[in-house]
């Protein structure tokens, strides 16, 4: 009887919404609806002004794994990725978001690009995990579950620490990282360039 019991505790566990969509850390508040939205080449993402470089990015993450690039436009369209800034979500503080799944096209929204930003990581977080391979897959749907989310960060300070005053580690290594703590709503690197046992950058006016 334990057994069984503990077999449908797991069940309940696994296969719960939020388990399937994975977002880290998890959000405040989540409600589901019917249906999906599917990203595919028509799809566009819409970041106008100030929100250019975050639909930019959104696009460059997709890409590997999509095999084709979203268009980004100023411009509100259909079957669209449409990032928003909004002055009434500023409850939710500076890095706080709103994102909204529905049939015809995902909103995500903040009172900073920096809230954005954090809303498209999740977005990220809710597709296929094969969206976070660095080349082509085929035959995946790139379907996001309808659900509208809302999330702020418990802490104002969030990162993690690298050393390579000690170790060494390629630039290629140091960006991925970088990229990492970003898709985790991550906002500080504590970054050591220097210690007593060496000096690893290369600066003339102190050889």
């Amino acid at each position: 009887m334990s057994l069984l019991f503990v077999a449908l505790a797991m069940s309940k566990v696994f296969t719960s919404p939020l388990q399937v969509m994975n977002i880290i850390p998890k959000p405040v508040s989540v409600s589901f609806t019917q249906g999906t939205f599917e990203i595919g080449p028509s799809t566009t993402i819409v970041g106008p002004g100030k929100l250019s470089s975050v639909a930019k990015l959104l696009q460059r993450d997709f890409a590997l794994a999509f095999g084709f690039s979203l268009p980004v436009s100023g411009k509100v369209t259909k079957n669209a990725i449409r990032l928003h800034l909004d002055p009434a979500l500023s409850g939710l503080g500076t890095e706080g978001y709103r994102m909204e799944v529905r049939p015809d096209g995902i909103d995500i929204a903040g009172s900073t690009p920096a809230g954005v930003f954090y809303g498209t990581q999740s977005l990220r977080q809710m597709l296929p995990t094969s969206v976070f391979s660095s080349s082509k897959i085929d035959g995946v749907t790139w379907s996001v579950p309808c659900a509208t989310v809302e999330d702020q960060p418990r802490f104002a300070w969030r990162g993690l620490h690298i050393d390579v005053g000690r170790h060494f580690m390629p630039k290629a290594f140091l960006l991925k990282y970088i990229d990492l703590l970003a898709l985790h709503k991550l906002n500080m690197l504590h970054f050591h360039l220097t210690e007593d046992q060496g000096w690893r950058i290369e600066i003339k006016k102190y050889p």
